[in-house]
């Protein structure tokens, strides 16, 4: 008895492209082409996309959008090579360009994270700030070279009416202070310790006379930082802090004894002057440096000390906030190379010796007499001083006083004296001005090698990476984004891992490596902790990392995966086969480094796009999978080509945080710009196109479901059938179209085709006609739904088929 018709939706659970077409369920949905799943068995057409009109002047390489950045947002552009220049806008004007560089390859893009107001961005000349204001800094402050000792100035002046007394001794460090746009303070890292004597080896203007002097402080400014050369600004505040005296080695308690707002002559020498006439006991009454080891400012965890310095960051590759802190991870660090000198004089470091730094030659001279200085490059030797501990401290902070102002054209390396008042006195760290400096020392010395250690005499010894390299994560304290401790550290265990990325996720941040996941937790300095979460997800891509309805969704090379803090959970059995081609060892490198995903906050969505041209030098990602995180299931969408430019497809993408917006930038120009795709989301009918070079194309929307009977074994007849429409009662412009196609298939291979023109009246939401003859019979058919035309909107709620069989005549979907 023929079956009566059944209305049959489609599938509610998206697309099932595994195990096998035979072996899915029936009903199974095989093709989604440019569809979301917004409702249970409801198939919309995806919004189209603008050309933005003014250009970027080259390939863009990143997209990133932030509540602070309203309808801005910030683009990392550059050439087909790599991205070089950050602009701020969304193209409907032409974008305002801030200063500097910002280098980011193909590897690993920009990254961002926002805290205090400030975006913060990975580039390869190391971690950016940006300002409210659009201006463009590197990310923390230099690190001042201290005093001057050395110079035409007498550094103890007015006899017999100073502070410091004679053979006393006090200590200086110095800071660089700047307030950013939004008037939060920074300061930097202290500089070395910079020990002042009162006694006849020090440079007076007269005769040295014992008695008490005051100190003439010449006080030496740093380049900005991530520059060789580029002299610091008004902008800038240096701070010097003293020590009380001490008749031998003066403690590592600072107070502050003065602040400068640097002026442009300040600026123009490379130095400014004061004297130093401040009393012990007036002294202590001021504000103490935070990093003393007994007055100063303890953390949550309660450490105090020199370990808490506020230094700029490594380069990080990946950024996050979390728990009001800045983390950066997969790090390369501030080359450096720590030694120390052991002795001077006829069996130490001697007038002649040479210490070279990276080819400049720094060469060991007697002690000049005042007002005579020692050349570009020279140091002096001491071996006059009370004790011998005394003559190795002052020949070492001569030597670290002519690096910081050697004048050799691009010399990249910077000296501090590494003493905090107790220890060995000669010790001296080298570091590399820029994050990608390293460098080599190499020594010649008429006593021997043990004069140096570790021993530079038998070779040039190598700088190395003070980081914690690909598996070690470094943060800053909370509401400080610009100040790195070398104490904060959160290590991996697994010392090969490679961290990919981090993300937060409310009370917990994941940190994605290629050997396994890893969760840290804690709310403050004192109680952080990081464990591994689950091993067997690794990570594929760093750029396929996203956000969305309180879960983490990923890519990683056994699948995509939700995640929370429950565990992992894969949700890409839908369209494993699609990931596994992807993943082949052919072209699975191709994919990390070009893949990538964005989320909907309020379309619920997930977007993974990935590249189809593998290793052919494009880099733009043609195709998406969509994942639903309501209804859990995957739609794709496919982006048309460009004739002009012979592509297709998205190099990558932000949704705009201020109204759920996909904006997207393309790896090649059109054809010598480049501009930025702007998703569609007026809700008129011109949404559904998408925009070319000089012209428009349909969204071509494709749909292919297999529905069968419940007995493969007899025969089946399939009569009519159904095609029913969405239409919207509220959206004016969500109606039946004009237009669809709707081809058949059986299981011999045979098709045939229905061209439906329904009526476009709001009330009609069906569309009726027979299954082609030539294919009406089998036990299963496939039914492939076809709308291609331009500025028209197209959903389907179902459809319905009615089929005869030899049993009871029912149809299963």
């Amino acid at each position: 008895m023929p079956a009566k018709p059944t209305r049959v939706k489609l599938p509610t659970k998206g697309l099932m492209l595994a195990p096998g077409s035979l072996a899915r369920d029936g009903g199974a949905l095989t093709q989604a082409q440019n569809l979301v799943l917004d409702a249970p068995g409801v198939y919309r057409k995806r919004q189209g996309s603008t050309i933005q009109p003014n250009g970027f002047g080259g390939p863009v390489w990143a997209l990133k959008s932030s509540k602070l950045l309203g309808s801005n947002l910030l683009i990392n552009q550059g050439s087909n090579a790599g991205a070089t220049a950050l602009k701020y806008g969304d193209g409907s004007v032409a974008p305002t360009t801030i200063s500097g560089t910002y280098s980011n390859g193909p590897p690993a893009r920009m990254q961002m994270a926002v805290s205090a107001k400030n975006h913060y961005l990975t580039t390869d000349e190391g971690l950016r700030r940006i300002e409210s204001d659009l201006s463009g800094w590197f990310a923390g402050l230099p690190q001042p070279p201290g005093l001057r000792l050395v110079t035409a100035n007498a550094l103890l002046v007015n006899p017999g009416a100073g502070f410091l007394a004679a053979n006393n001794s006090v200590a200086y460090r110095t800071t660089i202070c700047k307030y950013d746009a939004d008037r939060r303070f920074m300061e930097s890292a202290p500089s070395g310790r910079s020990v002042v004597t009162n006694d006849n080896l020090s440079r007076t203007a007269a005769a040295y006379a014992a008695g008490t002097y005051n100190v003439q402080c010449v006080v030496e400014l740093p380049p900005q930082l991530g520059t060789l050369a580029t002299a610091l600004t008004t902008a800038y505040i240096a701070r010097t802090y003293r020590s009380i005296q001490a008749t031998g080695v003066p403690a590592d308690d600072l107070w502050l004894v003065n602040e400068h707002v640097l002026t442009a002559a300040d600026v123009a020498a490379g130095f400014f002057t004061f004297t130093d006439s401040t009393p012990d006991s007036f002294l202590i009454l001021s504000p103490p440096l935070y990093t003393s080891p007994n007055v100063g400012t303890p953390d949550a965890g309660g450490n105090i000390g020199i370990g808490l310095s506020n230094l700029p960051p490594s380069r990080p590759r990946c950024i996050e906030t979390f728990a009001n802190m800045l983390f950066g991870a997969d790090t390369v660090g501030y080359q450096a190379l720590l030694f120390t000198i052991l002795g001077v004089g006829a069996t130490g470091l001697n007038v002649g010796d040479t210490i070279t730094v990276n080819g400049t030659v720094f060469t060991a001279i007697a002690p000049t007499v005042f007002p005579a200085v020692p050349a570009n490059n020279q140091f002096e030797v001491y071996t006059a001083a009370a004790t011998a501990t005394e003559n190795i401290r002052r020949t070492a902070q001569s030597f670290v006083e002519a690096v910081n102002t050697s004048t050799t054209a691009g010399f990249a390396v910077f000296a501090r004296f590494f003493d905090d008042g107790t220890g060995i006195p000669g010790r001296v760290l080298l570091t590399g001005r820029l994050v990608t400096t390293s460098f080599t020392v190499s020594a010649t010395i008429a006593a021997g090698a043990a004069v140096i250690q570790p021993d530079l005499t038998s070779g040039a010894v190598h700088s190395v990476d003070q980081a914690g390299g690909p598996s070690g994560i470094s943060f800053t304290p909370p509401f400080e984004p610009d100040a790195w401790p070398p104490d904060y550290q959160l290590p991996i265990t697994r010392q090969d891992a490679r961290v990919l990325q981090m993300k937060r996720l409310r009370n917990e941040m994941f940190v994605f490596t290629d050997v396994g996941l890893y969760r840290v937790t804690g709310t403050s300095v004192a109680d952080l902790q990081i464990d591994l979460f689950e091993e067997s997800f690794t990570l594929l891509t760093r750029e396929a990392v996203v956000v969305c309805d309180s879960a983490i969704y990923a890519w990683g090379r056994e699948g995509i995966a939700r995640i929370t803090s429950s565990g992992v959970e894969f949700i890409s059995e839908g369209v494993e086969p699609i990931l596994w081609n992807l993943v082949t060892p052919t072209n699975v490198s191709w994919v990390a480094e070009n893949a990538f995903a964005v989320a909907y906050r309020t379309y619920h969505k997930v977007v993974f796009f990935y590249p189809t041209s593998i290793g052919s030098g494009d880099r733009n990602c043609p195709q998406c999978l969509v994942f639903d995180t309501r209804q859990k299931g995957w739609t794709t969408w496919k982006w048309p080509t460009d004739p002009t430019l012979s592509t297709a497809g998205r190099s990558c993408a932000a949704v705009r945080w201020q109204d759920d917006l996909l904006f997207a930038g393309q790896w090649n120009s059109i054809p010598s710009d480049s501009q930025l795709f702007k998703e569609l989301r007026t809700y008129a009918a011109s949404d559904y196109s998408d925009a070319i070079t000089g012209s428009t194309v349909a969204v071509d929307t494709q749909l292919t479901w297999n529905p069968d009977t419940p007995a493969p074994d007899q025969v089946t007849t399939w009569d009519q059938f159904h095609l029913f429409f969405e239409v919207n009662e509220i959206i004016a412009n969500w109606r039946t179209p004009s237009n669809v196609s709707v081809v058949f298939s059986n299981d011999e291979g045979q098709t045939g085709t229905v061209t439906l023109q329904p009526s476009t009246a709001p009330a009609l939401r069906v569309s009726r006609g027979d299954v082609p003859p030539a294919v009406s019979m089998g036990t299963r058919v496939k039914v492939q739904i076809l709308h291609n035309v331009a500025s028209e909107f197209f959903s389907t709620e179902g459809m319905s088929l009615l089929a005869t069989t030899d049993g009871d005549g029912t149809v299963n979907s």
